[in-house]
């Protein structure tokens, strides 16, 4: 029919998200056709951040995907299959996507796995106030335990605690127990 506009693939709908006149199911370089998603390592040097590519159109893709410490990789995938890159370390990857079904067809994405980051506390110590400063750094979330005391603390990296006279016991540590603990 003249009005197909993708004639060679089964498209009920003519879906045209570009509106270039060329049915999402078979427009490779529409700029909605790949849906990249990426998740970061769990914790520190786990190893287990991953990357998931997709596709509309309805072709054959080979990505090569490269990474930190010589990481290189040829897969393939396809609409119907998506890519899944698993047990990938932290750092930056490079992801190109071809088809064999339009040779001049290329399209790369750069994206970067995080881990999160070690737990880190500087303390400075009023003496004419009896309290203890804490700069704490690593994440969001923090468990404070102070002479048996436990708090969670959210969206702050600045706490004072006001000490009692003799032994003051603090404890910081976060969420996740690869971070490491302050005592």
């Amino acid at each position: 029919d003249s009005q197909d506009n993708c004639p060679l693939i089964s498209n009920p709908e003519q879906a045209d998200s570009d509106q270039d006149g060329e049915g999402d199911l078979c427009d490779i370089d529409s700029q909605l056709n790949f849906t990249l998603t990426k998740t970061d390592e769990t914790c520190i040097e786990n190893n287990n951040g991953e990357i998931s590519i997709s596709a509309v159109a309805q072709f054959n893709y080979q990505a090569f995907v490269q990474g930190p410490n010589g990481y290189s990789q040829n897969l393939s995938f396809t609409s119907q299959q998506p890519l899944r890159i698993s047990d990938l370390e932290s750092g930056d990857y490079l992801i190109c996507v071809t088809s064999s079904n339009r040779p001049s067809f290329e399209q790369c994405y750069a994206t970067t796995i995080a881990q999160p980051a070690p737990l880190s506390v500087s303390s400075k110590w009023n003496a004419a106030k009896n309290s203890l400063s804490l700069t704490v750094n690593g994440s969001k979330r923090f468990i404070l335990e102070h002479n048996s005391r436990k708090e969670e603390i959210t969206n702050t990296n600045q706490l004072t605690l006001d000490l009692k006279k003799g032994l003051n016991i603090v404890t910081i540590k976060t969420p996740l127990d690869c971070q490491g603990v302050y005592k």
